[in-house]
């Protein structure tokens, strides 16, 4: 037996495979993850432009923060409502 067999033969080649259930939820909230960012950057983006067309620094680059994190924190809590929902009926 060689070093390289020891070494096959130590090291676990099994599979932990995840539940179908639980692999799409996490992706979902992972996918929601990069959204948030998105928005909340495009937001801070608008506003920056807006705050630099009317020199009104920094009022336009924080209402649109403060809309684009609210309406992705309300969007978060709808989509936890429906998986907790969807649990209970399980």
């Amino acid at each position: 037996m060689t070093l390289d067999d020891e070494i096959k033969g130590s090291v676990s080649t099994q599979k932990h495979e995840v539940p179908q259930g639980q692999k799409s939820g996490y992706l979902r909230y992972l996918g929601f993850g990069f959204e948030l960012g998105g928005v909340v950057a495009l937001f801070a983006w608008f506003g920056l432009m807006a705050d630099e067309k009317f020199d009104t620094k920094p009022w336009f680059t924080l209402t649109g923060l403060f809309i684009a994190f609210t309406g992705m924190m309300y969007q978060l809590m709808k989509e936890i409502a429906r998986d907790n929902g969807k649990s209970d009926k399980k």
